[in-house]
């Protein structure tokens, strides 16, 4: 996998490419709301199944992580179960959308910390 952008508005492009052959891209958003954004994921037709998905996922919940952040993306699909598997619970849905939340694990330490700053 490599990152090839990584744009000043704290957008990254992930890629799966094999052989040169691209699998797989991920494009996510780095916002000043607490939340990394998912704006795009696509595996290719004939690679799905292959654990690409699970892998650009791990690497965006890495980047997470890392920030101390969240993640949302919004879907038109209902009961999505890549992302439920994934650990991403439904925020809230409508007619159209579903917008799905991950949230990682934080730090006794950390939780502490952001109650002072409230």
């Amino acid at each position: 996998m490599r990152e090839i952008l990584r744009g000043d508005s704290g957008e990254e492009l992930l890629v799966i490419e094999i052989d040169g052959t691209i699998k797989g891209y991920v494009i996510v958003q780095n916002f000043d709301d607490g939340f990394w954004h998912i704006s795009q994921i696509a595996i290719d037709q004939n690679n799905r199944n292959k654990g690409y998905g699970r892998k650009l996922m791990n690497k965006v919940q890495g980047l997470a992580k890392k920030s101390n952040k969240d993640i949302k993306l919004e879907c038109f699909d209902k009961d999505n179960h890549f992302f439920t598997k994934q650990g991403f619970e439904i925020e809230n849905e409508d007619d159209v959308l579903t917008c799905y939340v991950w949230k990682h694990e934080r730090t006794l330490e950390h939780n502490l910390d952001e109650a002072d700053e409230r």
